[in-house]
């Protein structure tokens, strides 16, 4: 019998205020990750605070000036919001790519940027749509680039006793697509060995913004700056998306585990990565 306490607020204030009091608490959000480390004995919780009941957490709320995630809300939320589907698409099918339908049913966003996993879902749409985060905590809240939020594999830029409270995308400009790849070894059920996100704003055909970020191939997700100097200013013609392709291979840092060698990562970079450009040189803005 495991010799555990347990708390579960119902306002994020309870929260806030027990964290303070309990720094040595592990947060529990869906438990997917959490869950699975305890069973695997990677995991030892000896307290531990559940964000389950905290609905202040939990809302997608979206207006002119972009949407507003929280943290507590569901992957399967984000994967089957209408108006996210409508004006984040890649974001909802990133979200759609994530464990099975049973998972991102429980699993949260909060939860998914927190785990600081490299091959993250939602991480790399989020960074090419420049979000923010802001986290809450007993010096009250702080808001700060997701970019700067992810500081290494497994590791945050949370602060003690800070709890992430929500994510926010701005809107998009004009003429903007954007598209997420992923490549597994299963199509559910699995982690990503290469992912990346890919957005760009379009002044006609030529590329106006480019912003991309890869995903599994690094200690955290990050923006690719070469390939984005790739595509800038250029149209996707075959030439370009093979170039950039290559470029976004050799600015991927992976590394060979059980999953994957680290050659057989940098490869499937650049084939997601012509996928990717392929898919947006045929989409209509």
């Amino acid at each position: 019998m495991l010799d555990t306490t347990y708390f579960a607020p119902s306002t994020l204030e309870e929260a806030v205020d027990y964290y303070r009091k309990n720094p040595e608490v592990i947060l529990f959000a869906g438990g997917t990750d959490l869950l699975v480390g305890l069973e695997y004995g990677k995991v030892k919780i000896e307290n531990f605070l559940d964000l389950t009941n905290v609905e202040e957490l939990n809302y997608i709320c979206i207006n002119g000036n972009g949407v507003k995630i929280g943290a507590m809300t569901t992957i399967n939320s984000v994967e089957e919001n209408p108006q996210i589907i409508s004006k984040y698409p890649f974001l909802a099918d990133a979200a759609s790519k994530l464990g099975s339908w049973q998972i991102r049913n429980t699993a949260t966003v909060g939860g998914n940027i927190c785990n600081g996993a490299p091959s993250a879902e939602l991480t790399p749409p989020l960074l090419v749509l420049d979000s923010k985060v802001t986290v809450i905590g007993p010096d009250g809240e702080r808001t700060l680039p997701l970019n700067d939020f992810l500081v290494g594999p497994g590791k945050t830029a949370l602060y003690e006793g800070e709890i992430l409270k929500e994510i926010e995308v701005p809107a998009l400009p004009e003429k903007a697509v954007g598209v997420y790849m992923c490549h597994k070894w299963r199509k559910s059920m699995d982690v990503a060995i290469a992912n990346l996100a890919v957005f760009l704003v379009l002044d006609g055909d030529e590329i106006k913004e480019a912003r991309v970020c890869l995903g599994a191939v690094g200690p955290t997700a990050f923006r690719a700056s070469e390939t984005e100097k790739v595509l800038l200013g250029n149209v996707l013609k075959e030439d370009v998306i093979i170039k950039a392709s290559e470029t976004a291979a050799s600015e991927a840092k992976p590394i060979t585990d059980v999953r994957a060698s680290a050659d057989y990562r940098r490869r499937m970079i650049s084939v997601c990565m012509k996928r990717a450009l392929t898919n947006l040189q045929n989409k209509e803005v």
